[in-house]
């Protein structure tokens, strides 16, 4: 009997249908966004038919880097 694999999502779903990441919403004040599909509008936590995910709008958290402080006895043949 074969295992099935876990299979891990690369993107945590985080509310993808609302209009802060739609392709046709342009962002007007802090929390109005303006839909140019309907010509309107709207909170940026609404939604509607005409919804278009864009990757793009998405907010990522990068990680720190940390610095690899390295000796010079590391680079001794």
């Amino acid at each position: 009997m074969k295992r099935k694999k876990e299979e891990f999502p690369l993107w945590v779903q985080e509310n993808p249908d609302i209009c802060r990441f739609c392709a046709y919403a342009k962002r007007d004040g802090s929390t109005i966004i303006y839909c140019e599909k309907k010509k309107k509008n709207f909170t940026e936590d609404s939604t509607c038919r005409k919804f278009k995910y864009d990757i793009l709008k998405k907010e990522l958290r990068r990680g720190r880097t940390v610095a690899i402080k390295h000796s010079p006895e590391e680079f001794e043949i």
